[in-house]
This record gives C-alpha cells, sequence and structure tokens, in this order.
C-alpha cells in the first residue's frame, strides 16, 4: 500500500495525518473482506436453524 493506492469501494484507507503515508488500515471494506469468505452449505444452514 502506497500514497498511490485507491481506496476499496465503499471504504477508505487511513492515513496518516502529517505524511499522507497509509497506515495499513483499512475501513468499512467488509465487502472487500466478505467476498473471500465462503457461504454455507444447505445442510450448514439448516441446522443452524434447527439449533437456534
Amino acid at each position: 500500500m502506497t500514497k498511490a493506492t485507491e481506496p476499496p469501494r465503499g471504504g477508505r484507507i487511513r492515513l496518516d495525518p502529517q505524511t499522507g503515508e497509509p497506515k495499513g488500515a483499512f475501513e468499512e471494506a467488509g465487502a472487500l473482506v466478505g467476498i473471500h469468505i465462503p457461504g454455507y452449505a444447505a445442510e450448514q444452514r439448516q441446522a443452524a436453524i434447527r439449533k437456534g
């Protein structure tokens, strides 16, 4: 990540206020992470519903 790195859609990159360098933290980037997490299989959803 550098000063030139574009922020993720729907989020922003925290920058050092003095230098403008990125601090390495994303804000409101849940969608960016969420696309890499696999969904639940039908059996897993059904078991979770039964368990309550």
